[in-house]
């Protein structure tokens, strides 16, 4: 009403506040709009002019290399993070209408705190870096835009949340990612750590590559929400080291929808069946093989082969017919990630003798159906083996997991029923 005011006592005022006492009503319009709070960019925009923390006001100006705006990032800012200029995320819940990471730009993260932008999204420039050493999230309401990024940190997760119908778009490679609404990728992502589906759909209408090396593979976590998932094809990375001999292997495929025509783009893959070896049981004349456990003989396959999830394929691992040595691979697998639970009968039958160990009934080649390991201890086994046997080339022999051992992606094994009703159960948890 004009009159002065009377402040209580409200603690110690900082170098980048101000007190006011008392205000004047302007006549016409006879209203007037009031923050009281911190300082606030009037331009809409935030430039890091500093290498300093996301709280601090000194490290933002209103203008690209402007002077310190006494200010911090709202909601409805344009942030942005300059060449050479690191910004540090030093508490949760630092916003932003939109995040730009110019090239030369770094958002470190040095605690697990979560920094959420807006509907007008993420853009990464092409050596703008997220780095940290500890698990932060960055939310993006508004979209992932990647200009040839290659993101360093391992920890740290970029997470789709609120507004349904986001896009990725550019190229880049990623960490983490976790999806947590109808989400897009339109453009050409690689991942090395981990693709989580909280909820939502991700929906791959441009190259989505999960990477592998010798050193990590890329994995997705386990999906436990309901009706959500993958759509579109994805390309799974493993990679197979070398040896000095061609030597057997057990595999299996972490997709859908692919046949054995995907594997033979990568490996040495021979079809024509010319023969049976009685001293290894297996065809002669090609190296692709499955296992039939009713006649207890391996059979032939074919490119048109179906990579039937959980099922186990026996691939002789070669760089050509003479079978004396393979080459470190990069073994693809492109097509929908398989999801969900497995119930995996294996087959009995009691003419071919005692169950195994003693004699060759209830054998069954079966596989990991995840883009990911699993704990055998964690799967339920009914009228079966709780060990299972895989195939180690460094021995040239078969190896036995049991307990905790961890069943890796691509992975086939051999189980062993017991009898009639036999079956594994592998569960996304």
């Amino acid at each position: 009403n004009g009159s002065t005011w009377s402040l209580p006592s409200v603690g110690v005022q900082t170098v980048n506040s101000v007190e006011a006492t008392g205000i004047t009503i302007p006549v016409s319009p006879n209203t007037i709009s009031l923050q009281i709070g911190q300082n606030t960019s009037s331009t809409g925009s935030v430039y890091s002019i500093a290498s300093t923390n996301w709280s601090s006001p000194l490290t933002w100006a209103e203008n690209s290399g402007g002077v310190s705006c006494g200010c911090l990032p709202t909601s409805i800012d344009n942030v942005i993070i300059e060449n050479n200029f690191t910004v540090t995320m030093d508490k949760d819940n630092g916003v932003g209408k939109s995040l730009t990471i110019n090239t030369g730009g770094v958002a470190n993260w040095a605690s697990a705190f979560t920094t959420n932008i807006g509907t007008s999204g993420i853009t990464l420039g092409a050596t703008g870096d997220i780095t940290g050493s500890a698990a932060g999230v960055l939310t993006t309401a508004g979209g992932l835009t990647l200009l040839n990024t290659v993101l360093s940190s391992s920890l740290v997760t970029i997470r789709t949340i609120s507004t349904s119908g986001q896009s990725i778009n550019g190229t880049g490679t990623l960490s983490n990612l976790d999806i947590d609404v109808n989400t897009d990728n339109n453009g050409t992502v690689s991942l090395t750590d981990v693709l989580t589906i909280t909820n939502g759909t991700l929906t791959n209408a441009g190259t989505f590559t999960l990477k592998a090396d010798a050193s990590k593979y890329a994995r997705i976590a386990p999906v436990l929400c309901v009706s959500c998932g993958f759509s579109g094809n994805y390309i799974i990375e493993r990679n197979i080291p070398a040896r000095n001999i061609g030597t057997w292997a057990d595999m299996s495929s972490p997709v859908s929808n692919a046949t054995m025509a995907d594997w033979d783009n990568e490996l040495f893959m021979e079809y024509p069946f010319t023969g049976f070896d009685p001293n290894t049981n297996r065809p002669t004349g090609t190296n692709v093989l499955a296992y039939d456990e009713p006649s207890a003989n391996y059979y032939e396959l074919n490119s048109s082969t179906n990579l039937t999830p959980a099922m186990g394929f026996e691939i002789g691992l070669t760089d050509n017919s003479s079978l004396t040595y393979f080459t470190e691979t990069t073994l693809t697998t492109i097509g929908t990630p398989n999801i969900g639970d497995f119930n995996i009968p294996l087959s009995y039958t009691g003419a071919n003798g005692p169950p195994y160990p003693i004699g060759y009934s209830g054998e069954n080649l079966i596989g990991n159906p995840y883009a990911s390991a699993i704990d055998l201890s964690a799967i339920t086994i009914n009228n079966a083996l709780l060990t299972v046997d895989v195939y180690d080339y460094t021995i040239d022999n078969y190896k036995t997991l049991s307990g905790s051992d961890l069943i890796g992606p691509n992975q086939g094994f051999w189980a062993y029923a017991q009898g009639a009703g036999a079956s594994f159960v592998i569960t996304e948890n």
